[in-house]
């Protein structure tokens, strides 16, 4: 397939010329790209370096989860609790389940509450292989 831009005529990629310029064109528009990739990297790296923290700062502190993993242990409901810390309900349930707690690590499992009725679906995990 060839293309033809009839306002630029250095557009053109019937002629050997156009084709040229249009490859050169590409290879420069890919080097900056990876240039900018490159860069971002290194800001990336440097910033993990210096400390700083990534994502969106944590709704609930540690102090917070306790509580509330405390009062689910009590009987009290997600929906209460989600409307007591102005928070939403996968938000105490990510909170229950330590999703963001710092002490669970890939050796340690956190604890999983029992399912509640206002907990959101369980997920399906489908046999691999």
């Amino acid at each position: 397939m060839q293309f033809r831009s009839l306002a630029d005529h250095w557009c053109d990629t019937t002629t050997p010329h156009g084709r040229l310029l249009l490859t050169v064109l590409g290879g420069l528009a890919e080097f900056e790209r990876s240039l900018i990739t490159a860069r971002t990297q290194a800001g990336i790296l440097r910033a993990r370096e210096l400390g700083v923290a990534f994502g969106r700062k944590p709704k609930l502190n540690p102090k917070q989860r306790g509580i509330i993993a405390e009062r689910y242990a009590q009987g009290e409901t997600m929906a209460a609790l989600a409307k007591q810390f102005a928070v939403s309900e996968p938000t105490v349930w990510r909170a229950l389940r330590g999703a963001s707690e710092p002490k669970y690590g890939p050796n340690v499992a956190a604890p999983v509450p029992p399912a509640a009725h206002s907990s959101p679906p369980k997920l399906i995990r489908r046999p691999t292989g």
